[in-house]
This record gives C-alpha cells, sequence and structure tokens, in this order.
C-alpha cells in the first residue's frame, strides 16, 4: 500500500500516517508494486461545520483498521470465514481469515471470508473517490485470483456459519450465496503469489458500494470473498491478529 504523507493535526477519522501500514513497495493484488509516485496527498483535514448545501465536499484519505486508524480505540472491523466441512462452527475470534475452493484438500468444499468496517466516522458530505484495501497475506494462493462481492444481508461475527447469518438467520443461500445474500457482481479480486502485504484497489462499482455505505450506513454489510473454483487456499491476517499493522485496512479517498 502507498504510504501516505502525513497531514498535521488531522481531525479524528483522516489518515494519520505512521509506520503502521504495510510499507510502500507492498504489491498490489495482481502482483504489481505500488508507485508510490502516484499516490495522492492526503488533504488538509475539511472544516468541522457540516457541509451546507452548494459547498464543496470534504476531501482526504481516511483509514480504516483496528487498533490502528483512525484512532488506536477503533474497533469497527469485523470479520470471520464460513467453512463448508463445519458448517455450523462460527470462527469470528479467529487470527486468520480462509477462503478456498478444496478444503480438506480433494473434497471440493469452500471456505468464503466476511469482512467489513464501520466507516460512519467520515465528515457529512463525504464522497468517495478511490477505494483501497490491504491485507496482510499468512499463506499465499500460488496466485489463484479469489474475487470480493458485496454483502447484502447483516451477519454478526461470532455467529454467522456456512449455514447462518446470525443465531436464528439461515443465508438465503449456503456459505452467504444466495442472491439475496451477495451482489452479483465482482468488485476485484485478491491475488498473492507471496506471504506479505497486498493491496486491491477497486473499479467504480466497488467505489458507488462504498459510497452506497456512506449515504446509507444500513447498507453496510461488508464484503466476502470467495473462489469455488479454486483449489489452493489463501491464508490472510484477521482483526484479531496481534500486530495491527497486519489486519484488515481500509482506505477511502474522498474527492469532489
Amino acid at each position: 500500500m502507498t504510504v501516505l504523507a502525513a497531514c498535521a493535526e488531522a481531525r479524528p477519522g483522516q489518515l494519520d500516517v505512521d509506520a503502521s501500514g504495510p510499507p510502500a513497495d507492498a504489491p498490489r493484488s495482481d502482483g504489481a508494486a505500488v508507485n508510490d509516485d502516484a499516490a495522492p496527498p492526503v488533504d488538509a483535514a475539511p472544516d468541522d461545520a457540516a457541509v451546507a448545501d452548494g459547498a464543496a465536499p470534504p476531501t482526504g484519505t481516511f483509514a480504516f483498521q483496528n487498533g490502528v486508524a483512525p484512532t488506536a480505540g477503533y474497533q469497527g472491523c469485523a470479520d470471520t470465514y464460513l467453512a463448508q466441512r463445519a458448517a455450523d462452527t462460527s470462527h469470528g475470534g479467529a487470527s486468520t481469515l480462509n477462503v478456498d475452493g478444496d478444503d480438506p484438500n480433494l473434497t471440493g468444499q469452500d471456505l468464503h471470508i466476511l469482512v467489513r468496517w464501520d466507516v460512519t466516522t467520515l465528515p457529512a458530505g463525504a464522497r468517495a473517490a478511490h477505494i483501497r484495501i490491504a491485507f496482510n497475506v499468512a499463506d499465499a494462493a500460488a496466485n489463484q485470483a479469489y474475487q470480493l462481492f458485496a454483502l447484502r444481508r447483516a451477519w454478526v461475527e461470532d455467529e454467522a456459519t456456512w449455514q447462518r447469518a446470525a443465531a436464528g438467520t439461515p443465508w438465503q443461500g449456503v456459505g452467504a450465496s444466495g442472491v439475496e445474500d451477495r451482489a452479483a457482481q465482482s468488485l476485484g479480486s485478491v491475488r498473492a503469489s507471496d506471504d506479505g502485504p497486498i493491496v486491491v484497489t477497486l473499479g467504480a462499482a466497488g467505489v458507488a458500494v462504498v459510497q452506497g455505505w456512506i449515504d446509507d450506513p444500513s447498507t453496510n454489510h461488508g464484503l466476502t470473498i470467495v473462489g469455488d473454483d479454486n483449489t489452493n487456499g489463501l491464508d490472510l491476517d484477521a482483526s484479531d491478529v496481534d500486530d495491527g499493522p497486519h489486519r484488515p485496512r481500509l482506505e477511502i479517498e474522498l474527492g469532489r
């Protein structure tokens, strides 16, 4: 992930850059190195006053990562994985997130990741321009691509399983696979051939999804990562891993 220049006296919620994020040479999910020269600067924090009609919207880059950003007290990232082989078991407290299309080996059973960030601290009038998601790869997947989809159903981190989104609430399709569970359009892919930090940059469809979370927080059910046809699993550090900078991180660059 690109390391952004620090902004003096940043307001709560704005990216306060330190050495905690992935290094500037972290590869993107397609294997390309992040170009630090191309990174947009972190703009000054917007005024505390609400944005009036017709006023320019706030700008800046805001990061969300448990225990790190926007403050050390942030705990708004929830994540878990769903395991077909253990259909009634919750993995909300796991330190790694596992996705696979063949677990255990040669069974064809799947693992799906769920991840969500609370972004309600963004300033009034925020308009998403660019979205980056950083993960730390604990075990790479031989460069196989895993797809990201927007989730449509609310879920509870320590209750979600392959069968249910929360206690007493089943998924429409097991593993959050139903049309009422997740959107059909892929927002991007996670691909890693080596362990370590990676960055996924979402396209226009992903930016639109995140803007929807900003405009109406009740629609923010996060993302799922799947790859049911893959045969080599991918393990990512979860929000419960001890090393804060390795936890899933969402960056929202605001624009006009």
